[in-house]
């Protein structure tokens, strides 16, 4: 008798924590669906125009996801998108993963050889707020109020380079880019390359490159792979590797429209 009180207590107890779940889901996708509808009504006045229309949340009653699959275009850039999935519950505070299983490519760019990749998969921690559009005054509100975005962890492939690591994004009180990334990378010599043809490194620098990261490199035992651990940042309008400024780019113009302004060899 005490058995099957126990029994039904749990089975109770199961159904209601699934019915709060499922109440939880319901609306969560009802937020999100209509948000999409919103981004979707509002994105060409922004600059922000998805070829294909999004697909509503689905998932139930797993992670809820969303998918993409088409280009994107901002402003003058496009963006090639084979398959895009996001997963997370879109909580503050909360993980959320972002994943490109076929890679995407970046065109009408600077430097098309350095945007695009294999694959690439990260995991971030859903920031409180997202500005409401990419006007000044919005992506200053956000910076005073967020600032920075925490990346749990990403992993990027492009060929035989492979890219891992932690750290954040952001923007600083200029409303520039602010990136701190510690990464483990794995064919480095792909990088110094891609980096060496769109004119970014002189074929002298390259190959000194070459030579230093080798030195500071550790051979991986398992795949007899040079393993490169060392810091990626961007401030100042300045891309880091390490200590060493490897290119610069110009500055965001945030407006209405905003179109990227290329970078300076």
């Amino acid at each position: 008798m005490k058995y099957d009180r126990v029994l039904k207590a749990t089975f109770f107890a199961i159904a209601f924590v699934f019915l709060v779940y499922s109440a939880f889901w319901l609306v969560l996708s009802h937020f999100v669906n209509k948000e999409l509808q919103k981004l979707a009504g509002s994105s060409a006045s922004q600059g922000l125009y998805f070829e294909n229309a999004i697909p509503p949340l689905r998932g139930y009653p797993f992670i809820p996801t969303l998918s993409y699959t088409g280009e994107i275009y901002f402003a003058n850039v496009k963006m090639i998108v084979p398959e895009m999935t996001i997963k997370g519950y879109f909580i503050p505070g909360t993980g959320v993963t972002v994943d490109f299983p076929y890679g995407f490519a970046v065109d009408r760019t600077p430097y098309p050889a350095l945007a695009n990749a294999d694959s690439f998969k990260a995991r971030f921690v859903m920031p409180s707020d997202v500005p409401r559009s990419n006007r000044q005054q919005d992506i200053f509100a956000w910076q005073q109020k967020v600032g920075a975005i925490t990346i749990r962890s990403f992993h990027a492939r492009k060929g035989d380079l492979q890219l891992k690591g932690d750290g954040f994004i952001g923007l600083d009180r200029g409303l520039q880019p602010r990136v701190k990334l510690q990464t483990q990378i794995r064919g480095y010599e792909e990088l110094v390359n891609a980096l060496r043809k769109e004119g970014i490194v002189a074929e002298k620098d390259a190959k000194a490159a070459l030579i230093v990261m080798k030195g500071i490199s550790t051979l991986d035992p398992l795949t007899q792979e040079r393993v490169l651990d060392i810091p990626f940042e961007i401030q100042a309008n300045t891309i880091f590797l390490g200590p060493v400024p490897v290119a610069r780019h110009g500055p965001i113009q945030w407006g209405r429209r905003m179109s990227p302004v290329p970078l300076q060899r």
